[in-house]
């Protein structure tokens, strides 16, 4: 299985660094965190989202994306393009049918 294990080392190695630079790696976490948090609360405002926790949404997105580096093999047929697109679809959609 091919596996880039660079994210994997660098998620979990965090809390060893250094202050400095443990803090540079919290905040740049904290604005992906907000980014993600901000764009699921404009959607609710403008009405294109449904009215859920914003914080657990980013959360989860977050959560999701962040483990793929622990299954995703890039040697198989699959792509990463067909991952995001398959985040994409179940973020914005979730993966039941609605009613039609």
């Amino acid at each position: 299985m091919t596996k880039d294990a660079s994210s994997r080392i660098a998620v979990h190695e965090a809390g060893k660094l250094k202050p400095h630079h443990s803090k540079i790696v919290k905040q740049n976490w904290r604005k992906t965190f907000t980014l993600i948090k901000d764009a699921i609360s404009e959607m609710q405002a403008s009405g294109k989202a449904k009215e859920i926790n914003s914080t657990f949404a980013a959360f989860a997105a977050i959560g999701m994306c962040s483990w793929t580096y622990y299954w995703f093999d890039y040697s198989q047929k699959e792509s990463a393009e067909e991952l995001s697109e398959t985040f994409i679809e179940i973020l914005l959609r979730g993966i039941t049918k609605g009613k039609e």
